[in-house]
């Protein structure tokens, strides 16, 4: 359909796109994202071959936002240490989680904890079997006599309350379970408990102090117990007192590393994120996490391949949380390799975002020193023969613009890469939301009404 034509039909600039793919439009059937121009260039997790173990991880958000933890070393939250935090007679956890495996059976699961390299105090945590299990110094622990139930990557809420000494020389515990996950609150909740209560003549437990910070999703810094999962509410009462209650569906927002929780402590939590792997998400809206080894695979086509007198515009939304690495994280190419024939788009050191074409002699880039830790963003690379100019762009702001030098044909035979470059490698290490490809050179006003149809530049 010429340009002209579809102009008729829509007033979406989107609508003009040669392939156009979003997150939030994913075929779990099929493994990919669909191509929404209907063309059929759909992008494939991984591989032209398939998903497996190494494919994006889509987040769905159904509902409010919430944290989700991938298990990895250094993704998790903290606390400042405090006195509070430390029980005398009783402690009890509630928690609103989905773990992407119940029944983990590489290690067991943190949902709330105080235990570090100081002393080890206490731990709220899944057992690789799926039971709900409590632990306090000194080697005090006690566990569910049934596992909690939960299907992975399902909401459940659990509980377990604690009597560390009932004067009989025993310490007491129950555990709880409910399926009533619409619900924000636990005070609003109707609890079944889990099993029969267990009860262990331990003389009681005492609890000593220490200075290690409270945890949610792991213990010891971030290092122990790497929780894999959704979290939504964790609430912890110590000595029948609530000291911890973090509201991942109000507190933080997606740019933010720390916020306020809710306890009249007003203790302040720090979201922890990984150097390297896939990192702890706010998701507040459906996006697909990358890491190492994450890529969508889109198979070569005409569509997507340009000669040497085509104007063209690639776009791609999402969200990086760490700029500073000295390597080049891939958003999107077709290149074969970072200089290889085709081109390239690509977040380099310390904020750059390079817009790059390489024909058979010549390579040119153009610049844009934007991106911010968290901030989501939309990228333009853009190719205008008729002014014979690259320009880059964030958030429909042009960037660099640069005399396009090129002199052959940038077409290969090579697939297009959304989250690395195309060999596959260095990859993109963040939040994709969505990207396009239009055989034009789309305007400054088209540029910055493409982020608006996305959602990503305000109106």
């Amino acid at each position: 359909m010429s340009l002209a034509i579809r102009s008729l039909v829509s007033t979406r600039v989107l609508d003009r796109a040669e392939a156009y793919w979003r997150a939030d439009v994913h075929d779990a059937t099929n493994d990919r994202l669909s191509d929404l121009t209907g063309h059929g260039h759909h992008a494939q997790l991984g591989s032209a071959n398939g998903a497996d173990t190494n494919d994006p991880t889509i987040l769905v958000r159904k509902g409010e936002q919430y944290l989700y933890l991938t298990g990895v070393s250094g993704n998790y939250c903290s606390m400042p240490d405090l006195a509070a935090y430390t029980p005398a007679s009783t402690l009890e956890f509630e928690a609103l989680i989905s773990l992407d495996d119940w029944t983990r059976a590489a290690d067991e699961q943190a949902i709330v904890t105080k235990w570090g390299a100081s002393s080890d105090e206490w731990i709220c945590r899944v057992s690789k079997l799926g039971e709900l299990q409590m632990l306090c110094d000194g080697g005090g622990s006690t566990i569910s006599t049934e596992v909690a139930g939960g299907t992975d990557g399902e909401l459940l809420w659990v509980r377990g309350h604690w009597d560390l000494d009932d004067e009989g020389g025993n310490d007491v515990a129950n555990f709880y379970t409910s399926t009533e996950t619409s619900l924000i609150n636990p005070d609003d909740v109707t609890w079944t408990q889990l099993g029969a209560t267990v009860t262990t003549a331990s003389g009681g437990r005492t609890v000593g102090g220490g200075a290690d910070e409270a945890e949610i999703g792991s213990h010891t810094d971030g290092t122990g117990d790497m929780a894999a999962g959704k979290f939504k509410r964790v609430r912890v009462k110590i000595d029948g007192t609530t000291q911890i209650d973090v509201d991942f569906t109000q507190n933080p927002t997606p740019t933010a590393s720390t916020f306020t929780e809710s306890s009249a402590q007003g203790a302040t939590v720090t979201i922890n994120r990984s150097a390297t792997g896939l990192k702890s998400s706010v998701v507040h809206r459906t996006l697909a996490l990358l890491g190492t080894d994450n890529y969508f695979e889109v198979a070569n086509h005409p569509d997507l391949d340009f000669a040497v007198g085509d104007s063209f515009t690639v776009v791609w939304a999402g969200r990086l949380y760490d700029t500073s690495p000295d390597e080049s994280h891939g958003l999107m190419s077709n290149s074969g390799s970072l200089g290889g024939q085709g081109w390239n788009l690509y977040q380099a050191t310390n904020t750059f975002t390079i817009w790059r074409l390489d024909d058979t002699n010549v390579d040119i880039q153009s610049a844009f020193n934007g991106f911010t830790n968290g901030e989501a963003i939309v990228v333009t690379g853009r190719r205008d023969v008729s002014a014979d100019q690259i320009s880059i762009s964030h958030a429909g702001v042009v960037g660099d613009t640069d005399d396009d030098t090129t002199t052959a044909t940038i077409a290969n035979v090579n697939a297009a890469f959304i989250g690395s470059t195309a060999v596959p490698a260095n990859f993109y290490d963040g939040e994709f939301f969505a990207a396009a490809v239009f055989r034009e050179a789309l305007s400054d006003d088209e540029v910055r009404e493409v982020g608006i149809e996305l959602g990503f530049v305000p109106a």
